[in-house]
Order: C-alpha cells, then sequence, then structure tokens
C-alpha cells in the first residue's frame, strides 16, 4: 500500500523539476480554492523560495509574476462566470478592491 509518506515527496520532486511559471499557476490555482492571497510574497512563501528569487527565475523564463496573475485572474473569472457566479464574489475571491477592477481586465482581454 502506498502511503501519503511516500507520495507527496514524489509529487514535491516532481513539482520542483517544473517551470517556475507552471509552479506559480498551480499554488495560484490552490490558494484560490481555499481563499488564500494571490500575492507574489504569499506565492513565493508557498514555493519555499524568496520573491527576488522567484522574480529572477521567472524573468529567465520570458515571465513576470504580474503577467501569470494577470492570465491566472482572466481564465478564473470566465471559468466562474460560465457557472454564473456572482460577479463581485469573483471579483473579490481573484483579490480585487471593486469588481470595476475585474470588468476592465476582462475588457481588455477580448
Amino acid at each position: 500500500m502506498i502511503t501519503k509518506s511516500i507520495i507527496e515527496p514524489l509529487v514535491g520532486l516532481r513539482l520542483r523539476q517544473q517551470p517556475s511559471s507552471y509552479r506559480v499557476n498551480k499554488v495560484l490555482v490552490d490558494h484560490c480554492a481555499v481563499g488564500a492571497p494571490l500575492d507574489m510574497v504569499s506565492v513565493a512563501k508557498a514555493l519555499h523560495t524568496e520573491k527576488s528569487t522567484l522574480r529572477r527565475r521567472l524573468k529567465s523564463e520570458g515571465q513576470s509574476f504580474s503577467q501569470i496573475l494577470s492570465q491566472f485572474r482572466v481564465q478564473e473569472a470566465r471559468l466562474r462566470l460560465l457557472n454564473q457566479d456572482d460577479f463581485a464574489q469573483i471579483s473579490q475571491c481573484l483579490g480585487y478592491q471593486s469588481p470595476i477592477s475585474l470588468r476592465r481586465l476582462l475588457k481588455g482581454c477580448h
């Protein structure tokens, strides 16, 4: 029987082998699911790294945290809108102070 103590280190090793942008997206999904903050400091902490190290790794991949976060927010908002979730609730869950900011983001991504 494979136990959780065996699987978790293997999954962790596999995740560390992925590009930083993939790892950031995974943390954003996990954080969004539990209502955790979607900021770079929280994501870096979840990845057990410093904010500056994460920034440098993403830059080497031609990405930035803000690009990844914007893409994630657009995709997540569109999925939630398909489920007919409340727009104000979606914007709050995705870290916006007001629904207007999310509307602007979605409007610019046509």
